[in-house]
Parts: C-alpha cells; sequence; structure tokens
C-alpha cells in the first residue's frame, strides 16, 4: 500500500522539513510574518520588536501568539510533526 502523505512528510529530512516550513510561514499574514521572523531570526525581544514595527508589546505578543499556532496547526496537519 502507498504512504498517506502524512507519513511520506515525516520521512524528510531536516532540509525538507525546513522548506515545508518556509512555505508555511509565507502563507501567514504580513504583520505575522514580520514579527515570527523578527523574533525567531533576529532574536529581537518583544519591545524591540515593538520599537521596529511601532506596534505596542502586547500587540506584538498577540500577533506572534497567533503565527505560531496558525504555524504548527498548518505543519501539524501536513504531518511534519506529530
Amino acid at each position: 500500500p502507498l504512504a498517506t502523505p502524512a507519513a511520506q512528510l515525516r520521512d524528510l529530512d531536516a532540509a525538507e522539513r525546513q522548506a515545508f516550513v518556509r512555505r508555511y510561514v509565507r502563507e501567514l499574514s504580513e504583520p505575522e510574518q514580520q514579527v515570527l521572523l523578527l523574533r525567531l531570526q533576529e532574536g529581537l525581544s518583544y519591545q524591540e520588536i515593538a520599537e521596529v514595527t511601532g506596534r505596542t508589546q502586547g500587540n506584538v505578543g498577540c500577533i506572534l501568539h497567533h503565527a505560531v499556532k496558525k504555524l504548527a496547526a498548518r505543519i501539524r496537519e501536513a504531518g511534519v510533526a506529530s
């Protein structure tokens, strides 16, 4: 029998999984992408992200929370992570 798409994704190597994650990040809204990348790639604090984006720290936290939640759901749906 053929493997399910989720099983196929679990068999991918790290580089291939990263490509899937990058694709899902691009599906997020522009503010979500911006805040997520500033936090994860640049390592900025909520305060620093607020200063860069002109948002409040609370808004940065809210956007980040929703972005991570959406991203995790998409990755789970695709079977990249259990």
